[in-house]
């Protein structure tokens, strides 16, 4: 009886243990899952660039610091193929993974066919589930964001907000590294084909802008389009965020300089400054 008693007792051990393994093991599993976020969306492509039949396309950023695989998992219900996203990966989705080829070219992440169809207008929600079929992420885009036929895409910010891309066609597959007013002064390695997006706070409704006040070594770095004010809410005047793209096009090393002011102004009344050294490779 004694053996009898000390073998339950053995057994309820051992399989408490394992529980509390697996409990301690759960959380990393589910961080790992939900830190896949859909990153990019192309719901409406120019008439240029395609039908939609041919170009819309999802990107999805694997934000963990650990490798995920999400075959299995699926879009709108539509199952993905077999992938295993490193940390700091980008998957493409597409809906006809040739034209997408044909018209992005070589790039430097997996594209998959998958079964896509995107509303235009109003717009609609994109659910990205695990293989278990439990919601990992999910977006409601509204055309009223912009990218509604215009050649662009919308992408997901440094804030988890959506905005129109200001590179025509996204981002596809290139990593974007998001700065603000605490990388001021400070340098920075990067790749070619990065984008470097800096945000900082401005409120050109008092006159006082960002501005970029040296000229870059375009050899290095360009410019990518006007900087950018996002209203803050949409009272009249209320602060903004100004945003800035540039694009790291070579090796190299070359130097951001920005200053917030009013246009008309003398140097000695400069209210703030933004520099950033880069180093390209």
């Amino acid at each position: 009886m004694k053996d009898e008693k000390a073998d339950k007792i053995k057994i309820a051990v051992i399989v408490t243990t394992a529980i509390l393994v697996l409990m301690s093991l759960l959380p990393a599993m589910v961080s790992a899952q939900s830190d896949v976020k859909i990153n990019e969306i192309m719901y409406n492509p120019s008439t240029e660039q395609g039908s939609d039949a041919n170009m819309e396309w999802i990107e999805l950023y694997n934000n963990d610091t650990e490798a995920v695989n999400i075959s299995g998992w699926t879009i709108d219900n539509n199952p993905i193929s077999e992938n295993v996203m490193q940390s700091g990966d980008y998957v493409v989705l597409a809906r006809n993974k040739t034209a997408f080829d044909a018209y992005y070219g070589a790039l430097p992440c997996p594209v998959i066919d998958v079964t896509l169809g995107l509303k235009n207008d109003p717009g609609n929600t994109i659910v990205l589930g695990n293989s278990t079929g439990a919601e990992i992420d999910n977006v409601t885009y509204n055309a009223s964001w912009g990218a509604d036929g215009n050649g662009k895409t919308l992408e997901r910010t440094a804030t988890g907000t959506w905005a129109e891309s200001i590179v025509d066609g996204g981002t596809p597959c290139k990593l974007k590294t998001f700065l603000n007013a605490s990388d001021n002064n400070t340098t920075i390695n990067v790749t070619t084909g990065e984008f470097l997006v800096i945000t900082l706070e401005g409120n050109p409704t008092t006159g006082y802008t960002w501005e970029v006040t040296e000229p870059l070594d375009e050899l290095v770095l360009q410019q990518v389009g006007d900087i950018v004010s996002v209203p803050e809410s949409d009272l009249l005047g209320a602060p903004s965020k100004q945003i800035a793209t540039f694009e790291v096009v070579g090796a190299g090393n070359t130097t951001i300089k920005m200053v917030y002011h009013r246009p008309w102004e003398t140097e000695a009344e400069l209210v703030d400054t933004f520099t950033l050294n880069v180093t390209a490779s």
